[in-house]
């Protein structure tokens, strides 16, 4: 007969420290998920992100009349798309460092601003 030793305890006891404190550990659960939702929901973003995808529509092989007349109109789309890349906060930076080096002082705001 194999002697067991009283410090040691088994899964069942384990099962049954849980069992008998559900309550404390559910109420505990709650109250520490109830206050991380409540810090996140009142906590500043701390950043942002924001993209635009810009796509080049490429004309289709049959060509009409009307495209073979006038080769040089841009369309509106590709208008705001180069409006888009010459307002962008890496074009302005980079115009900025050139302008900078001539020995003009200029921002983003009020470069863009004079450009929009």
């Amino acid at each position: 007969m194999p002697q067991t030793n009283p410090q040691t305890t088994d899964l069942r006891e384990y099962i049954r420290i849980i069992l008998v404190r559900r309550w404390v550990i559910i109420f505990a659960l709650l109250s520490v998920l109830a206050s991380t939702l409540f810090w996140l929901r009142r906590a500043t973003p701390v950043y942002e992100a924001k993209a635009i995808l810009m796509r080049e529509v490429t004309p289709s092989p049959a060509l009409s009349l009307l495209e073979l007349s006038s080769p040089t109109t841009p369309s509106p789309t590709s208008i705001e798309n180069q409006r888009l890349m010459i307002t962008s906060r890496l074009v302005l930076d980079s115009v900025i460092e050139k302008l900078k080096s001539c020995g003009i002082q200029t921002d983003l705001k009020e470069l863009r601003k004079d450009i929009i």
